[in-house]
């Protein structure tokens, strides 16, 4: 079996373009829910399954369609995952039935996860010595399209219509795949698993790779207070600020500080390796918790603690997920998955606890678990590696 050819700096640029493209359209709706209940004479309850249905389907695609990418050639996932987009965008485009939109978004959830074929490819070609380098770029793609998904949805959405802004996904995906489809490399199979056996050998994995487990539970810990932090920022804003859930929106621009160092952060780790990385991680995070006690006297407090909270989660989140790529090269697709379903949860997890203590204890209560999810990690990093570095006993 021929080697995939290497990942050139044009090759990493397109990679870059289509995980944007493919994470934005999974965000699009985000605006739209509220014009689409109007449309559609639906209850805000009815029509938040729309948002349901498209983290359920996100879910589902990294638990069934990312284990793929070990026993498929990548390429063949990547195209057939982002046709399908096309069509089931344009599907949504001219729904005439509420349910059409919440079926359609479960499956773009599931399509979408096609973002995560594009970060093991990446690896996959990526030499060694350049793999953090070029993951952090992919994975600042990803976070890029997280918030162009919305702030696009949101503009095509008040001027010209939620059926255009859905139209107007389609086109992108469109424009992207023959693109793909003439660039993209072929990246043959690392396994030869069937695939029910290749399901069943992720618990094997889990207890094989030791710095997988604690990689994905320290991401899940830190987690915690970034869920946590997005959970609760409508409800804080009007009860602190008497602020509207559109200035929670805009919050998510400083938010997205994380894209800016995801590149500088992966060259770091390729000259430093991930550890160091991984602590400022958590450290940023705990310092982001400290600026948000601050957040009841001004809302500038919101915008930089978010900004710190995005730079730590993207930091540690592009360390972790370079260092786990080098684990196993012949299950990176499903490392990869094991991983990003322990963010996943944490980020879930964070939401119903931090959501439970403003209920009971105000913002106050969040800021508190905040600060000891990001001093949990913190310690759960220095621990492990003091284990790994102490000597085995005589």
């Amino acid at each position: 079996m021929s080697d995939p050819p290497a990942l050139t700096p044009r090759l990493t640029a397109i990679v870059f373009l289509c995980t944007l493209v493919a994470a934005s359209t999974m965000h699009f709706y985000t605006a739209m829910l509220d014009v689409i209940a109007k449309e559609f004479h639906s209850t805000a309850g009815r029509t938040g399954w729309i948002a349901t249905a498209g983290m359920l389907g996100f879910v589902s695609g990294l638990l069934l369609l990312a284990p793929l990418g070990d026993v498929i050639d990548k390429r063949r996932l990547v195209l057939g995952q982002l046709a399908a987009l096309v069509v089931t965008l344009a599907v949504m485009a001219s729904a005439r039935s509420l349910w059409v939109l919440i079926a359609g978004n479960y499956v773009i959830g599931m399509m979408a996860s096609t973002s995560q074929h594009l970060i093991t490819l990446t690896a996959q070609l990526a030499p060694t010595e350049r793999r953090g380098r070029a993951m952090g770029i992919v994975l600042s793609g990803l976070m890029l399209g997280i918030l162009t998904g919305r702030l696009l949805g949101g503009f095509i959405t008040s001027w010209f219509g939620w059926r255009t802004g859905f139209g107007f996904a389609a086109a992108l995906v469109a424009i992207v795949l023959p693109l793909m489809v003439k660039t993209l490399p072929s990246a043959p199979a690392t396994s030869g698993l069937p695939y029910l056996q290749l399901l069943s050998s992720l618990a094997l994995l889990m207890r094989r790779h030791a710095p997988l487990r604690r990689a994905a539970r320290f991401q899940a810990v830190l987690g915690i207070g970034y869920g946590g932090f997005w959970a609760t920022l409508a409800p804080m804003l009007a009860a602190e600020h008497h602020l509207r859930s559109d200035v929670a929106g805009l919050i998510g621009i400083p938010g997205a500080a994380g894209v800016l160092v995801a590149a500088p952060v992966g060259r770091w780790v390729d000259r430093r390796g991930p550890g160091p990385v991984v602590l400022a991680g958590a450290l940023c995070v705990l310092l982001a918790y400290t600026v948000f006690g601050f957040a009841a006297l001004t809302v500038a407090a919101v915008a930089v603690g978010a900004m710190l909270l995005d730079i730590g989660i993207r930091s540690s989140l592009v360390a972790n997920q370079a260092y786990i790529a080098g684990l196993d090269a012949s299950a990176r697709a499903r490392t990869n998955m094991l991983f990003m379903v322990h963010t996943f949860a944490g980020n879930g997890i964070g939401a119903f606890i931090a959501s439970d203590a403003f209920y009971r204890a105000g913002w106050r209560g969040v800021v508190i678990t905040g600060l000891a999810a990001a001093s949990a990690a913190a310690a759960l990093h220095l621990f492990g590696r003091a284990r790994v570095a102490a000597p085995a006993n005589p």
